[in-house]
Formats: structure tokens, C-alpha cells, sequence
């Protein structure tokens, strides 16, 4: 069974729209960033353990610089992928809004009485 929440509300979806698209783009993006910390710790330390003869700085360093690391390479990930996904739902809305602002010229030319006719009896 799927994880429903808030966002699968078609009233929020109404309201902002792109908005499920954007979750579902934001967990890819947080999700990426976990990976990222994940495969950039492991690979960091795996090799510094390999090369930890040549290097000149213990295994408590070792461990240190790979957890700095592993941050790093998951905050960058995470947050250019967090940027793609609000970047893509700013086009969603904007497309959106220019859509509604069509609509409604077009709803206001076809029904509006021109208001100098109002004024000319």
C-alpha cells in the first residue's frame, strides 16, 4: 500500500500546483544525498586504509577526514538536487499561473460588458 500524506490532497494539488511532483523530486534529492554521504564516507576511508603507510596521519585522523567528507559530498549532492527540484516546480507554476491568466482574459473578453455602454443611454 502506498504512503499517502497531505500532498495527495487534490485541494493542496489545486492550490499549488506541481506540488506532489516537487515531493516526490525533494525524496529523490534527500535520498541521493544519503547515498552520496554514505559512498563518499566508505570510499574516503576504504582508501585510506589502503594507503595508510603512505599517509602521515593515523587511523583517528583517517576516520575524521572521512566523516568530513562523507558531509560534504552529501550536503553538495543533496542540496544541487534539492535546487534542481525547486527550480523545475517554479516553471510548473509559473506555466500554471500563465494558464490561469489566459483563461481568465479569455473568460473576461466573452462575458464583460464594455462599461461606456453603461454609461450611454
Amino acid at each position: 500500500m502506498p504512503l499517502t500524506g497531505p500532498m495527495d490532497d487534490p485541494q493542496v494539488e489545486e492550490k499549488y500546483p506541481g506540488s506532489k511532483a516537487y515531493t516526490v523530486c525533494q525524496s529523490g534529492a534527500f535520498m541521493s544525498g544519503v547515498f552520496a554521504t554514505v559512498t563518499g564516507g566508505l570510499v574516503t576511508f576504504i582508501g585510506q586504509s589502503a594507503l595508510r603507510k603512505r599517509l602521515p596521519w593515523g587511523s583517528n585522523s583517517a576516520m575524521v577526514i572521512s566523516i568530513v567528507v562523507a558531509a560534504g559530498s552529501g550536503w553538495v549532492v543533496a542540496y544541487t538536487r534539492s535546487r534542481e527540484c525547486q527550480q523545475k516546480w517554479y516553471k510548473i507554476r509559473s506555466a500554471h499561473e500563465e494558464k490561469l491568466k489566459l483563461l481568465a482574459k479569455e473568460d473576461s473578453g466573452r462575458y464583460s460588458i464594455p462599461i461606456h455602454s453603461l454609461f450611454m443611454s
